[in-house]
Formats: C-alpha cells, structure tokens, sequence
C-alpha cells in the first residue's frame, strides 16, 4: 500500500464454483488506477474457506482520501471491471469502507 492511501474500500463477494475469472479479473483490475484518487488495487480469490463464511473473492482498493470514492463508483473503468467480472456472476457481496486517517498507523 502506498504510503498516502488513507482510505480502503472493500469488497467482499460470493462466486460460484464454476467462476474462472480470477487471473484475468486480477490483471484487469489494474484498469482501476485510471480512476482519480485511486492508488493501489487488489482482487483474488480467498485460501480461508472456513472463516470467509462463503464469501471466495475479495477486492481491496486504496484512495487517497475518502473524498475520492464518490466519483469511484460511477467512473467508465470501475463500471466495465465489474460488468465483466463481478455483476454477472456474483451471488451476493459486502462492502466496507475504512477512513485511515481515524486509525493508527502500525
């Protein structure tokens, strides 16, 4: 992580078995630091079946503030990465938000 992210959105989702996009979804969501704000970007598939409660994938981006994640959401980069990896094929999914700036730094 880069030292000026001070804020990490989180995403959490559900895949079938039969899900194969993982490498290619990774590798794509490198398209993601084309959006302003955005500083780093991680997506891949959990190796903790028992405590992941089910969820198999998780997708953990950095902003540099929490003022950038509004215009995350809407952005042409951030829509195409989850037309073609997650929206399709998800069957459920939970996000989170943490502002960095309210927590210590280790």
């Amino acid at each position: 992580m880069a030292e000026s992210a001070n804020m990490a959105h989180v995403v959490l989702f559900k895949m079938p078995d039969t899900y194969t996009l993982t490498e290619e979804a990774a590798t794509a969501s490198k398209t993601l630091l084309e959006i302003p704000g955005v500083n780093s970007v991680q997506f891949g598939r959990t190796f903790t079946t028992e405590r992941a409660k089910g969820y198999t994938h998780v997708l953990v981006v950095h902003f540099d503030n929490k003022e950038s994640l509004p215009g995350y959401g809407p952005h042409p980069a951030h829509k195409a990465w989850a037309e073609k990896f997650a929206t399709p094929f998800m069957t459920e999914i939970l996000g989170m938000d943490v502002d960095g700036t309210k927590y210590a730094k280790i």
